[in-house]
């Protein structure tokens, strides 16, 4: 895992000077220890690793120290409240690419529980039935029948385990545009035996999203991260 606009040579720099010359004992110790650019710092901060150093320092006091770190005249500096759950996720998918604190499905535990979805991990008891499964997209894998029609193997996960699902090229033709990467899903399919590995054979696929009435009170995902942009 690596915050995106952090060099590699950082990152090695990091960890070869807490090796050799101890642990980081605070926010300013790094920063004097590693001397890092200030944006390379500021990405370190909203990606919350340097919070095991900040003491009672929230992530907006570690950038106002950051910025005033030259100013011998900016005299107290003061503490502002943290940022929200939200917006500190909004910056984990800005930092990591994806939800690194916790499962992304886990914002969705109340929708969830009334879809009633089978577990990944007990897909295997359900093989010749027709089930409900959910799951963020992991992998896909892009391949033709023998005549030449696209379809395609996904890979999922819920918060029990991964799971393997075919969209064969109906399914594929429908819902080929709703596929990306890191985003949740409501799939619907039949579990089938393949050499003793439960797959399911899809055979409808929606986004995991809130009802109409829910989704217009509460933000999205994309709206928390713009939000996020007119943060320290």
């Amino acid at each position: 895992m690596q915050v995106k606009t952090i060099p590699k040579e950082l990152g090695e720099r990091i960890v070869e000077e807490r090796t050799q010359n101890g642990p980081y004992r605070s926010f300013q110790d790094f920063l004097c220890r590693v001397k890092p650019e200030p944006a390379q710092a500021r990405a370190l901060v909203r990606a919350g690793c340097c919070d095991s150093i900040a003491g009672e320092l929230t992530r907006p006091a570690l950038l106002w120290r950051l910025y005033a770190e030259n100013d011998t005249a900016a005299g107290p500096l003061p503490i502002p409240d943290d940022y929200s759950a939200a917006q500190k996720r909004a910056h984990e998918i800005q930092s990591f690419g994806f939800l690194a604190s916790r499962h992304p499905l886990t914002l969705h535990r109340a929708l969830i529980e009334r879809l009633r979805p089978v577990p990944a991990s007990q897909m295997h008891r359900f093989v010749g039935r027709r089930i409900t499964m959910v799951g963020v997209l992991i992998t896909e894998k892009s391949a033709e029948t023998k005549h030449g029609q696209a379809m395609e193997f996904i890979t999922l996960e819920d918060v029990t385990a991964l799971y393997d699902a075919t969209l064969f090229p109906e399914v594929y033709r429908r819902c080929c545009h709703l596929l990306s990467p890191n985003r949740p899903y409501v799939i619907r399919g039949l579990v089938e035996d393949s050499f003793g590995v439960a797959i399911l054979t899809v055979h409808d696929l929606q986004l995991l999203e809130p009802t109409r009435g829910a989704k217009a009170n509460r933000p999205s995902m994309d709206t928390q991260v713009a939000d996020c942009t007119h943060e320290l």
